[in-house]
């Protein structure tokens, strides 16, 4: 393209027998035969599809600059008014990685080097333009040789500045165990700059507690070098310490030598702090649970000791045949007061079992048919009082059907149902049962009562709500009773739901696999305890007087010999000195030695069943006596006929 001044083709059809590379060539030439004889040799470059811009003076030629970067500047060193020199100055101004020759008449060795010096690429004397081509190839090969240099220089330079301004300390350490370089961030934390680290053995410094193994692995030449990655506790130049998460990796060269090591490491002081005021919580929490626990366990030791009394006594009373109607119509009283009150207990304990996760599942077999026949004897009377219909409907009639469940959660479950139920139901009726679906088995409990509305469906079974807050005052209660209901049930990998309508009645479902297992024995009703067929001599370690009164009172047979010890040494000391003892019922929480140490104390001499008495009526609570040597455990308030039947079974 010849331009006078503005660019023209210099070029004719050339046939393509190969795949040509374009080329723009910005030529600077005032002689048009010179132009032409170096258009010639452009052409003669089969590899090359040039495009010539021919520009003889300065404003043509900063016009083409400006309109186009060319691949390659071809320029006459003397010209009219406008120098070679002034075009490679103009050309270096602008900072730009384009290839100048110098095309020229005759040029001394002076004058060449200072081209060479300015900036020139190459020259090529016009009287020997055949070399042209050849120069043409070596610049632009330069060229790409110093563009991928000068895009490595740039990469380098992004990468020195990323790890200069990284987060993370960055430290380069050579073979020789010589630190060659830290980023800004390390200077910034640790107080030490790049000259404090050219001491020898520095590197252990900057590694201070590194695992003595890797240390003397970074020595030894024939140990294949790897990553290593952990935690260590450094210093700063002031001396204080701070923690680190270090990552070692080897840099490895095309020979797959090790020439460096790259150490990064992060100052987790923050978050080992954190960590370590979460460990302190939880531990606090922990103590706290405990504690909590403790004073839970406390509590229903002292809420249920005078219970023990209050319920006994009051159930003799109400079985006394001589007492006026009146006064029985106040035991009864003071006994429902009792017992609600021991409700109340234990849900609050029983909850906070739940809340803590301490609560667990004791799987049994169980027989399904004498559950309800219990249940309805319990209910049946309550149910005639408020002439109320109760009904049990089985949906198996056999009375050994069992499947394998926690019982007294279970038992549980279905009384607060029932509870509820009458409750809540004025009149009409009570039903409760089971019936099958698939692999599971699914019990209700429908009643006629005041029913349940959509809204307060969702809240009933959250602690300490009830279906109207208004039925703290009409109907009482702590609002427990569903929500340790519905954790049961989910503990036993069920569900607990209700379907209501209000005015019309609700039905409670609950939900449990209906796992069995073959060959077990059938479930025996219960019989009446026959009483002690031979005099049997009973130890009772009992710090309260009533409750040993109590025990007096149940255990008032002819063949029973029943001695006292206020507490467990007490215990201990009768039970070296009387002979024999057949029994022992051992109270849990006593002065001068609680009843554990007394049962290990006698255990050391004398084979003899001890029964516990314990105040800790939760079930794991009641496992942990068995598995510590107890023969066996009743809860607190104590029943007659459960007392005289233990007693009967270990004296028989």
């Amino acid at each position: 393209m010849i331009s006078c001044p503005y660019p023209v083709n210099l070029m004719e059809f050339v046939p393509e027998s190969m795949t040509r590379i374009p080329l723009t060539i910005l030529l600077l030439e005032d002689e048009a035969i010179d132009a032409g004889l170096i258009r010639e040799q452009l052409l003669a470059m089969a590899e090359y599809d040039c495009e010539i811009i021919w520009t003889k003076d300065k404003p043509a030629f900063l016009a083409a600059l400006e309109s186009k970067i060319p691949d390659l500047i071809l320029s006459d060193y003397n010209l009219a008014n406008f120098s070679g020199l002034d075009a490679l100055n103009c050309v270096s101004e602008k900072k730009m990685l384009v290839p100048f020759i110098f095309v020229t008449g005759a040029i001394d060795e002076e004058t060449a080097a200072e081209t060479i010096k300015a900036g020139a690429w190459d020259y090529v004397v016009k009287d020997r333009l055949l070399r042209l081509p050849l120069a043409i190839r070596g610049a632009l090969q330069l060229r790409e040789e110093k563009s991928n240099a000068l895009k490595a220089a740039l990469e380098s330079r992004k990468l020195l500045k990323a790890m200069e301004h990284s987060p993370v300390h960055i430290i380069m350490m050579n073979v020789n165990h010589e630190i060659e370089y830290v980023n800004k961030r390390y200077t910034e934390t640790t107080g030490y700059a790049l000259e404090d680290l050219k001491e020898k053995d520095s590197w252990r410094f900057v590694l201070h507690n590194l695992p003595e193994k890797y240390f003397s692995d970074l020595q030894r030449k024939n140990i294949h070098p790897y990553n290593w990655h952990g935690e260590i506790k450094s210093k700063k130049k002031d001396g204080t310490d701070y923690w680190e998460s270090v990552s070692i990796s080897p840099l490895m060269n095309e020979e797959n030598q090790v020439t460096h090591y790259i150490i990064v490491k992060e100052d987790i002081t923050p978050r080992k702090r954190i960590i370590q005021e979460l460990i302190n919580a939880r531990n606090k929490a922990e103590r706290s649970d405990k504690l909590k626990d403790a004073f839970l366990q406390n509590l229903s030791h002292e809420i249920r000791t005078p219970l023990n009394a209050i319920v006994g006594f009051s159930s003799l009373l109400e079985e006394s045949s001589g007492l006026p109607d009146e006064l029985k119509e106040y035991t009864s009283i003071i006994l429902s007061s009792s017992n609600q009150l021991l409700s109340i207990v234990n849900d609050i304990l029983t909850i906070s079992r739940i809340q803590t996760g301490q609560e667990i599942i004791t799987t049994s077999e169980v027989y399904v048919n004498s559950i309800l026949d219990d249940m309805y004897l319990i209910f049946k009377s309550q149910a005639s009082q408020n002439k109320i219909e109760y009904a049990v409907v089985k949906g198996n009639l056999d009375r050994d059907f069992h499947i394998l469940i926690d019982e007294t959660k279970l038992v549980q479950i279905l009384t607060n149902l029932l509870n509820n139920a009458f409750k809540y139901t004025h009149e009409g009726s009570v039903t409760c049962g089971y019936t099958f679906k698939k692999d599971r088995i699914e019990f209700f409990v429908k009643d006629t009562g005041i029913g349940i509305s959509p809204e307060n469906q969702k809240i009933i079974f959250d602690r300490f709500r009830q279906a109207d807050t208004s039925f703290n005052r009409n109907y009482g209660g702590t609002g427990l009773g569903l929500s340790i209901s519905k954790s049961f049930a989910e503990m036993l990998g069920g569900q607990l739901w209700v379907e209501s309508k209000q005015g019309e009645g609700s039905t409670f479902f609950l939900s449990l696999p209906c796992r069995t297992e073959k060959g077990m024995e059938a479930h025996l009703p219960w019989e009446e305890t026959p009483s002690p067929k031979k005099e049997i001599t009973i130890l009772d370690a009992e710090d309260e007087k009533h409750n040993f009164r109590l025990i007096q009172a149940y255990l008032n047979d002819a063949c029973i010999k029943l001695i006292h010890a206020a507490n467990g040494l007490e215990a201990v000391n009768i039970s070296q000195t009387t002979s024999p003892i057949d029994l022992i019922l051992m109270d849990i929480k006593m002065p001068e030695m609680d009843g554990i140490s007394a049962m290990l104390e006698i255990r050391k001499s004398l084979n003899v069943p001890i029964i516990a008495q314990t105040a800790y009526a939760l079930e794991h609570e009641k496992q942990q006596l068995l598995k510590i040597g107890f023969s066996d455990y009743i809860s607190k308030p104590l029943k007659r006929e459960e007392l005289v039947e233990k007693v009967y079974k270990f004296t028989d």
